[in-house]
């Protein structure tokens, strides 16, 4: 029968009080006791009291030796668990024999042990995770920048050392932020993750690729001269024109720009290395985009003029993203008909000090990053608004918009204004779009379907600086208009130039037999005034008629 340690104690406590009887016998009757006849002599009493006690101390001696090596075992066997669970041997279990408080001890013990075995495991993985995390884009599963910032340091120093080739593309996708903006930055991200899944598999199983931004990615090519990053960059480019991403059951083309230094010809640490290419990405861009460019000395000299536009490009960035593109208005008086409240659209960036910067410092950037969609559409907008909330008050505000010429080669920038012309509720027969001569005649069969689009709706179009670019009769008629604009270089010295006056009233009269409407920019004094108004000139628009200003 297995005892409890509360049961053995008392055993033992027993033993004890037996013995101590005995003694208490022995000493009372030593001291009190007298022989009497049939009583026990005293000296007999001592004998039986001590055969007594110390049969029942032998007793107690066998019961403590034998228990006491079951209860040494069992705490030596929780000593050394301890050990080991102290030393990391975290799940170890000990035997937990019988039913006594130890056994109930050692079950505490296994039980303990085994939720810090659980807790390990889950701490283990939490730390996979987060060293995933710092090493791994979570979009893409690419490497992020800092972990490629460390392969590639490690690798250009073994090229170094053992004189081996090494080269480095730095990809750039490009207009991806037009399809994040148009259809939903989740469609943006399984576009973006489409084109690295498509990059990844055309790659050896040597070459790393990382996420280094937003829309940007590198890939290092270990073992491989200039050559022969040309031919990658060459094949990746023929892969992405090959290839259609559905995204929100639209068809996409993606097409990127990419820039390829090489180690040690273009640096020999990783900032040089990746500067370098990045450089010669934006080479790439300004030559087109959908190509790519090694970089050469030649590329330092443009380096300034990149840095600018780099400069530029995320000031505009960071003015979509903070709302600080806002309107100016600049009168624009009729001088034939009834009288209008009409105005040209002008925009501006305004700064930390809330100053107007004129779009001449950054339409160009815009252009040349792919942004100049955003800000087309973030211009439509703000004057659509503006005109719906006049048409609300009872107010009919006439609008002339200018458009880049670049949004002709994508059609669903049209359907994107005419989303915005619904949305706010504008009335699309105010709304004038000027876009100029050059920009119309890049693509006439690309302008014409843009137009039709949005006249279609009700909307109209100008000619922007008629006469001052390659103007084609034939490309007039063929482009569907309703107005032109006479370019401020005909009208700034009318006053003053019969050759100016008789170019003003030709192109006056050419315009109106083609049913066109004809306005004159650069309006400065009132000679020039009446003279238009004398030719017959439709409306009019310049500092005498009224300089660009905030509209209430």
């Amino acid at each position: 029968m297995s005892l409890t340690l509360r049961h053995r104690a008392m055993l033992g406590i027993l033993l004890i009080e037996a013995v101590l009887f005995a003694l208490l016998i022995w000493v009372g009757s030593a001291e009190f006791g007298t022989p009497v006849t049939g009583i026990v002599a005293p000296r007999d009493i001592l004998v039986q009291g001590l055969l007594v006690g110390g049969g029942l101390l032998v007793l107690t001696a066998l019961f403590l030796l034998l228990h006491g090596n079951h209860l040494a075992r069992a705490v030596e066997r929780l000593k050394q668990g301890a050990a080991a669970l102290a030393a990391g041997q975290v799940g170890l279990q000990v035997p937990a024999p019988g039913h006594d408080e130890l056994t109930e001890v050692a079950q505490a013990f296994n039980s303990m042990s085994r939720r810090l075995a659980e807790l390990a495991s889950e701490q283990e993985r939490t730390r996979r995770q987060l060293v995933q995390l710092a090493d791994q884009d979570a979009l893409t599963g690419l490497m992020n920048r800092r972990r490629f910032h460390d392969e590639l340091d490690r690798r250009a120093q073994h090229a170094l050392r053992y004189q081996r080739p090494l080269s480095l593309l730095f990809i750039d996708v490009d207009q991806f932020k037009y399809v994040n903006d148009t259809l939903g930055h989740a469609a943006g991200d399984r576009f973006l993750s489409g084109i690295a899944a498509l990059i990844v598999g055309d790659l050896r199983e040597t070459d790393l690729m990382g996420r280094i931004g937003g829309d940007e990615f590198a890939v290092l090519l270990p073992e491989t001269p200039i050559e022969g990053a040309r031919l990658m960059a060459q094949r990746l480019l023929q892969h992405l024109h090959a290839t259609d991403f559905v995204v929100e059951n639209r068809r996409l083309r993606g097409s990127v720009s990419i820039g390829i230094a090489a180690c040690p010809e273009h640096g020999h640490d990783v900032e040089t290395l990746l500067t370098r290419a990045d450089i010669a990405m934006y080479r790439a861009k300004l030559n087109g985009r959908d190509r790519f460019h090694v970089f050469n000395d030649d590329d330092l000299r443009i380096d300034r003029q990149m840095r600018d536009t780099i400069y530029w490009e995320e000031r505009l960035k960071r003015a979509l993203r903070e709302d600080r593109l806002t309107l100016l208005y600049q009168p624009i008086r009729s001088l034939a008909g009834p009288r209008h409240e009409a105005y040209e659209v002008l925009l501006r960036l305004v700064d930390d000090n809330s100053e107007l910067i004129a779009p001449g410092e950054f339409l160009g950037t815009a252009e040349r990053s792919g942004l100049i969609e955003e800000v087309d559409l973030r211009v439509v907008r703000l004057a659509c608004e503006m005109q719906a909330r006049c048409r609300r008050a009872g107010r009919e505000l006439r609008l002339s918009i200018n458009l880049s010429g670049y949004q002709f080669n994508n059609l669903s920038v049209s359907e994107a204004i005419l989303a915005v012309i619904r949305e706010t509720g504008a009335d699309p027969a105010l709304l004038t779009f000027e876009i100029t001569e050059t920009s119309a005649l890049q693509n006439i069969a690309l302008a014409e379907k843009f137009i039709r689009r949005l006249r279609g709706l009700g909307c109209r179009f100008a000619l922007d600086d008629f006469g001052a670019g390659f103007t084609s009769l034939s490309h007039l008629r063929n482009i569907p208009l309703d107005a032109i604009k006479i370019d401020g270089c005909f009208v700034q010295r009318l006053d003053r130039s019969p050759r100016d006056q008789a170019l003003v009233e030709a192109v006056t009269g050419m315009g109106h037999a083609l049913g066109l409407e004809v306005t004159a920019e650069f309006v400065e004094n009132e000679a020039t005034l009446k003279l238009l108004e004398r030719m017959g000139v439709d409306h009019a628009q310049g500092y005498h008629i009224g300089r660009p200003a905030v509209l209430n």
